[in-house]
């Protein structure tokens, strides 16, 4: 007999059971693939071959070709985890309670490992006056925390045409996303005046195309909440008149910021950049290396994890 979904009702002992019979498991959600086109390898080979002939014709050094992108970041970046005792029904993890106020940082690299000061895009009308941010940031403040058209003409006068050897006005590359924000024609009349190549990555392959997402993201994200957990466990912090952990001011997010993408591997960055078909060697020689496996983070001994963020856990124990 079929029951209409509106009139259907179970206990959670009846749920357990049935998935039980039907061997079925919760997963913890961990992170979020995109899914490749149909003709993803087709269009990947086609991307390698048209970068190539473009690095040819234009003769750039790997210091002036550069992958650019906006990630969300967010003011608390607790665990998913913790250790407790046996037996324990409730786990409190203490926090200021912004786990949703999101922000947005661009980060910038070059093939050969050199990163370019970071874009943080702060979530309000104006810029704190009595804050101190650090040097090797940029700071922005955004109503909603995004980027937009305006920003991003802001970025190749404030970070692009400041990458060093900018001043010679050398043929230059630059490869983005489609994000309709980096392709308007501004940005690429701008960008055609500072006799920059605007390179744009196909729909639908930022996962395999683009360094960032690549290779980069992770590592900095990694160093990111690391810098969170060694403040959040600070006791010296600074607490409100009720006692609630204050929220964290906007400089010491950007201090965070700067110090996980200092420490981010430049050898990740290069690596990233052959994976994605961008500073492999003309003589084709290295073709092949978009389809190793990924490019890995052998530089993180001194990043204690308990659970890594990437991996996914089921209800036996197990990672797969």
């Amino acid at each position: 007999m079929n029951i209409p979904r509106s009139r259907f009702k179970a206990s959670k002992g009846w749920a357990i059971r049935f998935m039980h019979r039907m061997g079925l498991v919760l997963w913890h959600r961990t992170s979020i693939c995109q899914k490749l086109p149909k003709d993803s390898e087709q269009k990947l080979l086609n991307y390698q071959l048209y970068i190539t002939n473009l690095r040819k014709t234009g003769s750039f050094l790997m210091g002036q070709i550069a992958n650019a992108d906006e990630m969300a970041i967010y003011l608390e970046m607790p665990p998913n985890y913790t250790l407790e005792k046996k037996g324990v029904m409730e786990a409190i993890l203490k926090t200021t309670g912004c786990e949703k106020l999101r922000l947005t940082v661009m980060l910038a690299a070059t093939p050969d490992g050199r990163k370019l000061p970071p874009l943080l895009i702060l979530k309000r009308k104006t810029l704190p006056k009595l804050e101190a941010f650090p040097k090797d940031i940029i700071v922005r403040a955004q109503e909603k925390g995004w980027m937009t058209e305006e920003l991003m003409l802001e970025w190749p006068k404030i970070v692009w045409s400041r990458r060093p050897g900018a001043f010679l006005n050398q043929p230059s590359m630059l490869v983005l996303d489609a994000f309709k924000g980096h392709v308007t024609d501004s940005v690429k009349d701008l960008l055609c005046k500072m006799k920059t190549e605007l390179v744009v990555i196909l729909g639908g392959m930022t996962s395999v195309l683009q360094p960032t997402d690549v290779s980069i993201n992770k590592p900095f994200k990694d160093r990111l909440k690391q810098q969170y957990l060694i403040w959040i466990a600070d006791p010296a912090r600074e607490l409100t008149g009720t006692g609630k952990i204050k929220r964290t001011a906007p400089s010491e997010v950007a201090r965070w910021v700067s110090a996980a993408w200092k420490a981010t591997p430049e050898s990740i960055i290069v690596g990233s950049f052959k994976k994605c078909c961008i500073s492999n060697a003309l003589g084709r020689s290295e073709d092949n290396i978009v389809w190793e496996d990924d490019v890995e983070d052998k530089d993180d001994s001194d990043w204690v994890e308990s659970v890594d963020n990437d991996s996914v856990m089921s209800d036996n124990g197990k990672s797969d």
